[in-house]
This record gives structure tokens, sequence and C-alpha cells, in this order.
């Protein structure tokens, strides 16, 4: 949870306005089969598949330099 919230923090400074709400539920999506796992939704039905690539690149960009200031 603390990398996933200093993962938005990250995005919405870089990117303002990139990410939602973050949703934390009881329901789980195989993130129980690791103790790091984490899921990300990219895009819906209100983009582009352009719109969510670039979205998908920033992101990606992004939590690899997340991740290795946390090593």
């Amino acid at each position: 949870l603390s990398v996933a919230l200093k993962l938005l923090a990250v995005l919405e400074r870089q990117v303002p306005g990139i990410t939602r709400t973050t949703s934390l539920r009881a329901s789980r999506y195989n993130q129980d089969l690791h103790p790091a796992m984490l899921l990300v939704e990219v895009g819906s039905s209100g983009n582009t598949l352009g719109e969510a690539l670039y979205s998908g690149a920033l992101f990606a960009n992004i939590l690899v330099d997340t991740l290795r200031t946390e090593e």
C-alpha cells in the first residue's frame, strides 16, 4: 500500500489528473498471490486507444523510476 500511495503521488505530481481515486476493497483480483502485487487499470470506455497507450507508457516510466528509488 505504501508503494502504491507513493506511486500515486509521483504520478499526480508529474502528470496532474492522470489518476483516479484509489479504491481499496476486500475483493481480490489475484493480488493475494504475492505480497507486492498491484492492480493497475489503464483507460476506460471514455478513452481512445491512443490515450490509453500513452497513459500506459507514462505509467510504466514513472513506475520504473519510483521502484528504483525504493531499493
